[in-house]
């Protein structure tokens, strides 16, 4: 197995099993909110972006309400 395909695998089991919120709330987590309110959001068209990627409805992205 790659490295990069361990480093992925290793990713994920953090989210499934919430360390990896854990570890991102730990630091600086208040603050990243904080700029990210004040964000302009550009959704783009992306027709090369493969079909499998985790673009929508994922845990790779932050949700600030």
């Amino acid at each position: 197995m790659s490295t990069a395909a361990r480093i992925e695998q290793s990713l994920w089991i953090a989210f499934s099993d919430s360390s990896f919120d854990a570890l991102f709330s730990r630091y600086r987590y208040d603050n990243l909110v904080n700029e990210l309110r004040s964000r302009t959001v550009i959704k783009l068209n992306k027709p090369y972006l493969h079909a499998s990627t985790p673009s929508e409805q994922s845990p790779l992205w932050l949700t600030i309400n």
